[in-house]
């Protein structure tokens, strides 16, 4: 098993010279109300009744397809384009957030510290509503809301203030949830336009207008901070944000500026979060991801449970 302890002296570190920023993933909501809802193969299945889908039990094909590949797989059979608004009902129904959720939140803002959060929900939200410091009268179509927030804070530093962003999408607005195949991949489109290129760093030439983007967007941070990973498998189907981790790794020197080959931490605790079986397929898989996530600056820190870390990170210590 990893040093946590060791590591963990070093997430608290960062987070104290607030070099750091929170990348919460769907495992903050396991254990709540609705939470077995909440999880890809349930949302799948229930997609998938209502669009009146046959649909086979999805142990048994999402070995060969990854979710968002059934969800276009369903969209496609249903012959409907309404999943973002099902999705939307569905996670609606359960919106009382739970301890873990509590605890992030409410760490994160008294260390002033952003989150970033690959989930729909507004469970971590510090407000009921998104908003933007940039843009005005926004359509309930949206379809990127790299720009928005919540924050308990009227005027919000995007890069050094609490603040909870959403890299794929909102409940708010149903269209910019990223669920199918197409959905992940025009993301990609969309934000390669926003990222700059190594050679406008080299030469110090970003055209403006993708400066502007950049800066006001959650890009900022995940690019710029170091970033203390928790609840979020990273597993195969998150393709926007491994294509994210490898481009930060590339630009990190140049938009950071220092030679700290550490650029976050990956935290999770193999028996009660990952849940991996003794195979050897998963062994494997594990092994892989640790690989992926060294050559990524991230090291793994492991837990003895995920109780321990959740109460060991945000712990209600005060300074």
């Amino acid at each position: 098993m990893d040093n946590w302890k060791k590591r963990l002296k070093s997430i608290s570190e960062a987070i104290r010279k607030k070099e750091c920023a929170f990348l919460i993933g769907n495992g903050v909501n396991l254990g709540g109300e609705g939470c077995e809802m909440m999880k890809w193969k349930e949302l799948i299945k229930n997609v998938a009744k209502e669009q009146k889908v046959t649909l086979p039990e999805v142990e048994k094909v999402d070995n060969g397809m990854t979710y968002p590949e059934l969800f276009s797989y369903i969209t496609m059979a249903s012959g409907l384009n309404n999943t973002h608004r099902i999705v939307r009902n569905m996670i609606s129904c359960y919106n009382t957030p739970n301890e873990k959720n509590m605890m992030v939140r409410e760490y994160a803002r008294h260390h002033e510290i952003p989150i970033l959060t690959t989930n729909y929900d507004d469970y971590l939200d510090y407000e009921p509503k998104l908003r933007s410091r940039w843009r005005k009268n926004v359509s309930q179509n949206i379809k990127y809301i790299e720009e928005f927030y919540t924050s308990p804070h009227k005027g919000v530093k995007p890069f050094d203030d609490a603040a909870v962003w959403h890299i794929n999408g909102h409940v708010q607005y149903p269209l910019s949830m990223r669920l199918s195949f197409t959905d992940y991949c025009n993301q990609i489109v969309h934000l390669t336009r926003m990222i700059p290129l190594q050679k406008e760093l080299q030469d110090g030439r970003i055209d403006a207008k993708k400066k502007k983007a950049f800066e006001h967007s959650w890009l900022e941070i995940f690019f710029r901070k170091k970033l203390c990973i928790v609840g979020l498998g990273l597993g195969k189907d998150e393709i926007v944000l491994r294509w994210l981790l490898l481009r930060r790794k590339v630009l990190w020197n140049r938009l950071v500026g220092s030679k700290d080959k550490t650029t976050g931490w990956y935290c999770y605790s193999l028996k009660t979060e990952m849940k991996l079986s003794e195979s050897i397929e998963n062994k494997e898989e594990i092994q892989g991801k640790k690989m992926l996530l060294n050559s990524l600056g991230i090291v793994p820190v492991e837990f003895p449970t995920i109780e321990e870390l959740y109460e060991q990170i945000f712990k209600s210590e005060r300074k």
